[in-house]
């Protein structure tokens, strides 16, 4: 599959401008109920 433009796999500068960033203080705090969500949705 092609994946030039798709914003999953960023390849140019310009791609990684628009990126969602969080901050690692963010991270720690939700990491654990954001995998959670993860998982229980893979999960089905």
């Amino acid at each position: 599959a092609d994946l030039v433009n798709d914003p999953a796999y960023p390849t140019k500068d310009e791609d990684f401008k628009h990126l969602i960033r969080i901050s690692a203080k963010v991270q720690v705090e939700n990491e654990s109920e954001w995998f959670s969500k993860f998982k229980a949705i893979m999960q089905g």
